[in-house]
């Protein structure tokens, strides 16, 4: 009777162990085999192994370290016109209603501040304040960023009835103007003497200084 249980017992573990073998001879939902490619439930091992497929990009970067660097989104820069036009529209709006007279407006470009990038300095002239026939030059300066946005830093008035500016012209971060000074000989339109004069920016102000040149 022993002997009878004990061989039942055997096959009855051999099948079990049949059983588990055969089970693990085919694959799972989600398997992935050494291609990487994930095949189908139900296939046999032998069978998943020989399945080919294109390799996913992200993973074959991440398997090679080839991942693509993460590139930061440069700013984007306002043009120098756009900045330069904005500032003048709002001085003259700023200026009870005054006009800029365009065809008197000069620019150069140097470098006020010593970080060699070239700045940009420009004479605009505004008239009819507040209704009137009087006009008024004034010189402003715009830095240049890093990242190459300029920007207005500093506005003054070097110019008013009886004066007109001749030239302008940067010079060893300093600005150079050639004003033209009125004389009683003179007529309102013409001024005739000139004067030299010369601005610093100090603190992000202009500054007049004693010209040099």
């Amino acid at each position: 009777m022993k002997q009878i249980y004990k061989a039942s017992l055997a096959l009855l573990v051999g099948m079990t162990l049949a059983g588990c073998s055969k089970s693990e001879e085919v694959t799972r939902a989600g398997e992935i085999n050494l291609a990487g490619c994930e095949v189908p439930a139900g296939t046999k091992r032998s069978e998943a192994e020989a399945i080919q497929c294109e390799p996913d990009k992200a993973q074959e970067a991440a398997k090679s370290g080839q991942d693509e660097p993460w590139k930061q989104e440069e700013p984007s820069i306002t043009p120098d016109a756009e900045v330069i036009d904005a500032a003048i529209a709002e001085a003259a709006k700023q200026a009870d209603g005054a006009t800029e007279y365009k065809e008197a407006r000069k620019q150069v470009e140097g470098d006020l501040t010593g970080d060699f990038k070239p700045d940009v300095v420009v004479m605009y002239t505004l008239e009819g304040q507040g209704g009137g026939n009087g006009a008024g030059t004034n010189l402003a300066a715009f830095l240049r960023e890093p990242a190459g946005q300029l920007h207005l830093i500093a506005t003054t008035s070097v110019a008013g009835l009886g004066m007109v500016v001749k030239d302008i012209v940067i010079k060893d971060a300093s600005v150079h103007l050639t004003l033209l000074m009125q004389v009683p000989d003179d007529p309102d339109c013409c001024p005739s003497i000139e004067e030299p004069a010369q601005y610093v920016l100090h603190g992000g102000k202009w500054m007049q200084v004693q010209d040099r040149s």
